[in-house]
């Protein structure tokens, strides 16, 4: 696997707390309104982040969406623990909203005449 440098990489931290402790602390600390707020902020970062890469391929760079979505991904855990929502209850709604997703892939499949050639495969953003 080929290993991709990341701007500020080299400033990587050895991690000393558990990482749903971070999640956690970063809750306690800033407060429940604040880390509401960076969800949105960072959802607008990664949207902004796949308009540009769509509108200019290269600029930014695929890292770009990468690297927002990895911001996403940290804040929609901190979710978790503004509103008390244990991982047995997101795992078993997460389960739910990816049975949902099959379902509409296989209703998608169905409508479109068959097997997953038919389905549109656009590797173009």
């Amino acid at each position: 696997m080929t290993q991709t440098k990341i701007k500020g990489e080299e400033k990587l931290l050895k991690l000393t707390m558990d990482e749903a402790d971070i999640y956690r602390a970063a809750v306690n600390l800033w407060g429940q309104r604040a880390q509401l707020d960076m969800v949105i902020e960072e959802c607008s970062e990664l949207i902004k982040a796949i308009c540009k890469y769509r509108r200019y391929i290269r600029d930014p760079s695929w890292k770009d969406i990468v690297l927002e979505a990895i911001d996403v991904e940290i804040m929609v855990q901190q979710i978790k623990h503004v509103f008390h929502v244990d991982q047995e209850m997101w795992d078993h709604l997460k389960d739910v909203k990816l049975a949902e997703l099959q379902a509409h892939i296989e209703s998608s499949k169905k409508e479109k005449g068959g097997g997953e050639n038919h389905l549109q495969n656009n590797n173009e953003a």
